[in-house]
């Protein structure tokens, strides 16, 4: 999961993401995450809740969150 969080955050901030990276730190605000949300959506076939990203403390805890809410 923590692979696809990375590559879809990159292609929305258009450079490398790193799982320790903080989301508000690299110029994140909502529009982003509901653009990575939706990214997600369709890259892996379920809902994806821009909120968690937006709690979220780096996109590894993001990644954690998402596989957590799978089981």
């Amino acid at each position: 999961m923590l692979d696809v969080v990375l590559e879809v955050a990159g292609e929305v901030f258009g450079r490398e993401v790193r799982a320790a990276d903080d989301f508000y730190e690299l110029g994140g605000d909502s529009i982003c995450a509901v653009e990575i949300a939706a990214a997600l959506q369709a890259r892996i076939g379920r809902d994806v809740d821009a909120v968690d990203l937006l709690d979220a403390t780096d996109f590894g805890d993001f990644a954690g969150r998402l596989a957590a809410a799978r089981r």
